[in-house]
């Protein structure tokens, strides 16, 4: 039977103070044993359930690490076997176009092959199910994606500074409509702006075979005008590409223009607008170093 606590008051109790406060002192003592068995438990029922949950965790875990694995490696077998798929389509595609003067473009190559793997035609039966009867036509495309394609590889970096270090202007306050509006379009149409496109795209067309046609003047000196402007571009910042010498809302116009007037480096360095602007921002420069010695 469990001890409990007697009170000194009690009539049973009087004169028997020493063994009240023993059997009290007893209880106490057996409570608090019970208590801190009691907590002993629980910390050791809490650590176990962190100790189960943690090991739950790592088992997921390396679930998930073995699925990931497992997912990725069927991924690279399934690429292996479409390569291997692939391959003796595009050998044939690629002969079949260059026997007719085509350049054999790789987007054009792959777009084809995929057509023809999904609609179950054989790689002997491609040139008469794609190519016969649409030389016309796949001349014409061929022509069109490989000028783009030349001038991503020539105008890349120009584009690439204008899209990185302009764009973030375009939320600017000092930015008018008209001047965001150049800059949207010259993120999406500086290359047509540069490229009298229709008038090359027809010389590919024609050419053939196509890939003699990166010899034509027109072709060269389409490729010169990028190299013109990434020139410019370079002018225009600071070593690092942050810094114009013409204050931000000046540059974007200054670009459109040169890219309508098709200015060689030397042409658009030497021009009245660039002297103008270059020399207005580099007056405020110097106003505001001699203002901060004032200052000082």
């Amino acid at each position: 039977m469990a001890r409990r606590k007697r009170s000194y008051f009690a009539k049973s109790n009087k004169g028997k103070a020493g063994e009240v406060f023993l059997n009290n002192f007893l209880t106490s003592s057996s409570a608090n044993q019970k208590e801190t068995v009691k907590e002993k438990s629980f910390a050791t029922k809490a650590a176990k359930e962190r100790e189960r949950v943690a090991k739950a965790e790592a088992k997921e875990k390396e679930r998930e690490e073995k699925e990931r694995e497992r997912v990725a490696n069927e991924e690279r077998r399934e690429n292996d076997r479409r390569i291997k798929k692939e391959e003796p389509y595009k050998k044939r595609l690629k002969l079949e176009l260059e026997k007719l003067g085509l350049h054999p473009l790789s987007w054009i190559i792959s777009l084809i092959t995929n057509q023809a793997i999904e609609q179950g035609v054989t790689p002997a039966k491609m040139y008469s199910y794609f190519i016969e009867g649409n030389e016309a036509y796949l001349s014409e495309e061929i022509a069109d994606v490989w000028i783009k394609e030349e001038r991503r590889e020539c105008f890349g970096y120009a584009h690439r500074v204008i899209l990185i270090k302009l764009k973030g202007w375009i939320d600017q306050d000092f930015l008018e409509e008209k001047d965001k509006s150049i800059l949207r379009e010259m993120g999406e149409d500086i290359w047509d702006a540069y490229s009298e496109h229709e008038t090359l795209k027809k010389v590919v067309t024609d050419c053939r075979p196509q890939s003699d046609a990166i010899n034509h003047p027109l072709f060269k000196n389409l490729l010169q005008r990028y190299k013109n402007f990434e020139y410019i571009v370079e002018d225009l910042f600071d070593y690092d590409l942050s810094v114009a010498k013409m204050f931000s809302y000046d540059v974007i116009p200054f670009l459109r223009l040169c890219i309508d007037n098709k200015w060689t480096l030397d042409e658009a360095t030497c021009s009245e607008e660039y002297v103008s602007l270059t020399s207005k921002k580099m007056r405020y420069c110097e106003d505001l170093a001699n203002q901060s010695k004032w200052d000082q």
